[in-house]
């Protein structure tokens, strides 16, 4: 049920080029019909899972997906389903998931209520061009897929390339990816075609995403407490990240891309010493993203926002700059630099490195509470001299 899956933005240019590279090797190609269902209230969106009936051919399947452990983890059973009648629209049966592990994750989702009137929400119709290689000792599946996803009257060209391990070790997925940044600037990416189609069909819906509380055990040694917190991070900093680098600078991503990488930022100076195997190259490439649009917020959420606030107390057509220089947020997020600090985060958190103390006779709970204590004294002191600050 579980797949790991590294999916990869592209331009039109990137595909065109990727897409006479598999031909040239033989690639199958793949016409799929793909149909997502819900309910009126959104449902199962709500729980993070999705729907699928897809149509590869004259084969129909029934597929539910999942969140799943990381960022390029997804949960996902697949079953066979009988083909509609000549002329009639698909429709999703739930009762062929029963007794299978995805069955809960349904039940949670619709609640009492199982018998809940599931709808077409959206639709995508790809061509896909798939090829399977070994590479560094593992076996991948390269799919680039090209089409378009439709909601209602709305649609949206897609394209996107999915590398899925199928057998060996996760390092030669991110390998794979790193060479496709370098080769074909390309982006990590965590919109899957289901929430893309999601927000297709609900235009007004948030595309940023807030930080998730870290899932923690009670009894967690010290690189376990890390690695759970940087999961955390990672997860906010890459959903918002691709909502960017999807060329969609939407103010509250930004905001929340920041927020992220501040919250990266402080895992790595207060528990930095159980970070184990990660090194730290993905610092510099991290704090220059976070200066950067840290400048383009002051300029067009700041500025704006107190011009206005001026411009209401009588102020004469007040003009605020803010520092010098243009920002391209969609080109600094798909900047390589930024795309490999990505790929390191995430081949840390996939291959977690052995538990460290940090110093002999510690354990992670004192040790932050030593820390919480030591910043919570520093900032006492600092309020009762704010205005000197």
């Amino acid at each position: 049920m579980p797949e790991i899956e590294l999916k990869l933005g592209l331009t039109e240019a990137a595909a065109t080029a990727v897409g006479a590279t598999l031909a040239a090797r033989g690639a199958e190609t793949l016409v799929l019909e793909s149909h997502y269902f819900d309910t009126a209230d959104r449902r199962l969106a709500r729980a993070g899972l999705a729907l699928r009936l897809r149509r590869t051919g004259s084969v129909w399947e029934q597929t539910l997906k999942g969140e799943g452990a990381s960022p390029i983890e997804r949960l996902e059973e697949t079953v066979t389903f009988e083909p509609p009648a000549a002329g009639r629209a698909p429709s999703p049966d739930l009762a062929l998931h029963a007794g299978s592990a995805a069955a809960p994750l349904l039940e949670r989702a619709l609640g009492d209520d199982a018998d809940a009137q599931l709808a077409p929400v959206f639709a995508t119709a790809i061509r896909r061009a798939a090829l399977r290689i070994e590479t560094h000792g593992a076996e991948l599946e390269v799919a680039l897929d090209r089409g378009v996803v439709r909601a209602g009257e709305r649609s949206l060209p897609l394209a996107e390339l999915e590398v899925e391990l199928k057998d060996g070790a996760v390092g030669a997925l991110i390998a794979v990816g790193r060479a496709s940044v370098d080769a074909h600037g390309m982006w990590v990416s965590t919109i899957h075609k289901a929430l893309r189609g999601a927000r297709l069909a609900d235009p007004d819906a948030a595309r940023a995403t807030k930080a998730r509380r870290p899932q923690l055990e009670a009894a967690a040694g010290g690189a376990a407490l890390f690695r759970a917190m940087l999961q955390s991070c990672l997860d906010q900093v890459l959903a918002n990240a691709s909502v960017v680098a999807d060329a969609d600078a939407d103010a509250e991503a930004i905001h929340q891309l920041r927020v992220g990488l501040r919250r990266l930022r402080t895992l790595r100076r207060e528990l930095g010493a159980w970070r184990g195997a990660l090194g730290d190259a993905w610092q510099a490439p991290a704090d220059a993203l976070f200066r950067a649009l840290g400048v383009l917020r002051d300029r067009e959420t700041v500025a704006a926002s107190l011009q206005q606030r001026l411009r209401a107390a009588g102020s004469p057509a007040p003009a605020l700059a803010a520092e010098a220089g243009d920002v391209d947020a969609v080109a600094a997020v798909r900047a390589p630099a930024f795309q490999h600090a990505l790929l390191d985060l995430l081949e840390f958190v996939l291959e977690p490195s052995p538990e460290r103390a940090v110093r002999d006779g510690d354990d992670p709970g004192r040790f932050v509470a030593r820390r919480l204590d030591k910043l919570h004294k520093r900032l006492r002191r600092d309020a009762a001299r704010f205005d000197e600050l």
